[in-house]
């Protein structure tokens, strides 16, 4: 977090895996960086579910990048080059070892590395990330913890026996339920189908029939390869009846013509 406070002009932030949503003390360093009006950089990890939503909500420019792997992090006058991600478990309980340098050439080689192998440090146009299907008041993403995963997870063997259901720390993967896209399941339904395997439009027109009238949809069809859409509940208070709904869209799903 030093490197973060000491910034002045600007920081890049390269961490795969975030985890912050109850981590108070960052979220108020990364605040206070906002309020200095420090340029930020964050790029994480594209194919992992995470809780992102603060990041973009104060403003940051959150980049997303595939199969992410690297961790490093610079503001105008350092570089950390590490094995640890931005995570509140990480930083209470791992024993890690990092390289630090205020070296300017050093730095720059760490720039270079950043723009030729993870993606370009410039801000990107507005919605060119996401777009939003539905615009509703924004709700706030909540990790399940695991007593929460083991009753999503339960329910879903039941109903669907014949499917290999594998759980995760924070939500639930299948990749045989449907047969065009793997789903990830926590307190959304997330579908990732890649874009060759069917007319994107024509599904997310069939999708918005099921008329789920406290529900929203998000996609994110800018990827090369895959294409994701998300059903996401307006109000998330009601975990049990989320997996009942849940379950029901995806009956809905399976008994379509898709």
């Amino acid at each position: 977090m030093t490197l973060i406070e000491d910034a002045e002009e600007e920081i890049i932030l390269v961490s795969p895996y975030v985890s912050i949503s109850g981590w108070t003390k960052m979220k108020k360093c990364l605040e206070r960086a906002v309020k200095r009006n420090v340029k930020i950089t964050f790029f994480a990890r594209e194919n992992a579910k995470q809780d992102l939503s603060f990041i973009k909500q104060i403003g940051i420019n959150l980049i997303l990048v595939m199969d992410l792997h690297a961790k490093l992090y610079l503001n105008e006058n350092c570089g950390i080059i590490t094995s640890q991600n931005i995570s509140q478990y990480s930083d209470t309980n791992s024993i890690d070892i990092g390289y630090v340098t205020e070296n300017i050439s050093e730095r720059k080689e760490l720039i270079d590395f950043i723009k030729k192998y993870v993606g370009s440090i410039d801000p990107e146009k507005k919605d060119s990330i996401a777009e939003k299907i539905a615009q509703k008041d924004i709700v706030e993403k909540i990790e399940l913890g695991e007593i929460e995963v083991e009753y999503l997870y339960n329910r879903l063997r039941t109903k669907y026996p014949y499917c290999k259901f594998k759980k995760t720390s924070t939500y639930v993967f299948c990749g045989d339920i449907l047969s065009f896209a793997d789903v990830m399941i926590d307190n959304e339904l997330t579908i990732k189908f890649r874009n060759s395997s069917m007319n994107f439009e024509k599904t997310l027109s069939k999708f918005e029939t099921f008329n789920f009238k406290n529900y929203s949809l998000e996609r994110l069809s800018t990827h090369k390869t895959f294409y994701y859409i998300t059903f996401i509940p307006d109000n998330k208070s009601d975990f049990k009846k989320i997996v009942e709904d849940i379950l029901e869209i995806i009956r809905l799903i399976l008994k379509s013509d898709i």
